[in-house]
Formats: structure tokens, sequence, C-alpha cells
């Protein structure tokens, strides 16, 4: 997260409290919410310890050549050996009878049992797993941007991925940012962060956009729809992955071999269609 950002969330909270008008606090309408599910699992499991790297044996071969590229977690090397001898891989076979010609009754049929896929597109900074610094465009203009001060972790919404809302499946694209305010403030005590307002669970607050343009809207009370509706199933699946992230971090802590930079090495064997066979007559 780039160090100006907190300056730059406090300067846009400024811009709007100057205005005529004190921002107005927003209950999410939930008298819809009933049209609004999640069709697929949404939980994962617990965090299993990932099984040691097994030795595979590799046979005999004349090396040709070795590249090796290191990354700061691992390296990557790439071993070419001698060139194969089995018989080229025959051209495959074209499938006779089949048309190539679509079926345009069949096709429309398909298209009207599914339903259009709307794609919802957020960003957030989420503090303290309370307030959400939500920012989205509208859907209709992507010059036009939102931000709303939004009174829950909305991090909850990044296991989701499909729901449906009034017949019309969405998928939600989620990047956000947790920021441990306490562990921000121990780093840099001159640090004071935005000045966001307090929300209730649910409501938000408008601090960009047009908060009567329920169009541009959309994204925003779509999700908080959906929090009305699965709020139970939401928070147990969100809880569930801190929780697999805090054993896995657990896990590496005490596992001093997992944080050393791991090696990948990929045996290649020239084949059909090599230069190398080429110049031994072996291949087309």
């Amino acid at each position: 997260m780039r160090s100006d950002f907190p300056e730059i969330a406090l300067a846009l909270l400024l811009l709007v409290a100057s205005n005529a008008e004190e921002p107005s606090t927003h209950q999410n309408p939930i008298d819809s919410h009933q049209e609004t599910w999640i069709p697929g699992p949404i939980a994962i499991g617990e965090f299993t310890a990932p099984a040691p790297d097994q030795k595979i044996e590799l046979p005999a071969m004349r090396i040709e050549a070795v590249t090796s590229k290191a990354f700061p977690d691992r390296r990557v090397t790439v071993v070419r050996g001698e060139a194969s001898t089995l018989p080229d891989i025959p051209d495959p076979v074209a499938a006779e009878g089949r048309s190539t010609d679509v079926d345009a009754s069949h096709q429309t049929a398909v298209l009207a049992n599914h339903s259009p896929l709307v794609l919802l597109q957020l960003s957030a900074t989420i503090y303290d797993h309370k307030t959400s610094l939500v920012n989205w465009r509208h859907p209709g203009n992507s010059e036009i941007s939102y931000e709303a001060v939004v009174g829950m972790d909305v991090g909850i919404f990044a296991n989701v991925g499909i729901f449906v809302h009034k017949d019309v499946r969405h998928n939600v694209l989620l990047l956000h940012t947790v920021v441990d305010t306490a562990a921000v403030k121990r780093l840099k005590p001159t640090w004071s962060g935005p000045q966001i307002p307090e929300v209730a669970e649910g409501n938000y607050i408008v601090t960009s956009g047009n908060e009567d343009d329920l169009a541009g809207m959309a994204p925003l009370t779509k999700l908080l729809d959906l929090f009305a509706a699965e709020r139970d199933r939401l928070i147990e699946a969100n809880e569930a992955r801190i929780k697999y992230h805090r054993d896995a971090e657990e896990w590496r802590k005490q596992n001093s071999s997992a944080n050393q930079p791991t090696e990948r090495i990929f045996w290649i064997r020239p084949h059909r269609g090599s230069r190398y066979l080429q110049a031994q007559g072996g291949a087309r």
C-alpha cells in the first residue's frame, strides 16, 4: 500500500466535509434481500501443512545445456538432455462426419437458459476489520468514480465469486487491503490515519459520487443486499479464511525451511519438431 494513501483518503474526506451539507448515513434497504443469494459454497477448509517435496529418480541421460535463473523466493533451472529416440508423435486424424455449421436455433436455446453475468469490480482499504473505505466506478461510465465509508469488513465478499441478485448472476471482483492501525502506529507513531467517521454495521456514507444515482450506487448496494441475505454464511466463511491465513503464517514461522528459497528443476528432452532432431534427420 502506498505510504501517502492515508493522506489522500483524509483529503477526500475533508473535501466532502467542506460542502454545505454533512454527509448522510444510509441504511441499506433489505426488502429485496430475499431475491439475493449465493448458489455455491464459499467456505474454505482448515490449513494443512504441505507435504515435503519428493525426490524423483531421473533416468541417466547426457546433459546438453543448463540454464538457471534466481528469484527472491526460488531458483528455476532448465536442463536440456539428449534428444529423444522415440518415434514421432503422429498427426491427429481429422474427425469425419462432423458438421462445423452452427445450429442457430440450438445456440439461441442454450443462451436463453443462461442469464447474463454482471461483473462488480471494487477496491477497498479495510481498517481493523471494522470499517472499509470502498472505491468503484459507475457501471455505465468508467470515468465517474465513487467512494463510500462502509460500516463493515467488506473483505467478507472475497470468497463470494458468483451470486444471484433478482435472477441475474453477478461476479464479484474485490481487491482489498487490511490495515492494522495499531501496528502502523508502532512503526510510525506520528501516523494518525484518515479521519473516517463511525458507521453502524451494514450502513454507509458516500464520500464521492452521486448517491442519488441508483445505477452508479448499484455495485455497493447489491453487495449490501447480499450481506443482509447471507450474513451468517459470509461471516463464517470470512472467519475461516482469516484462520486459514493465520495458521499458515504460524506454520511458516515454526518451519524455517519453508522460508528458504526453493529450487525447481525442469528436465527437457527435445522431441517432435525440435531442430536438434531435425539435424539428425529424425523429425519432420
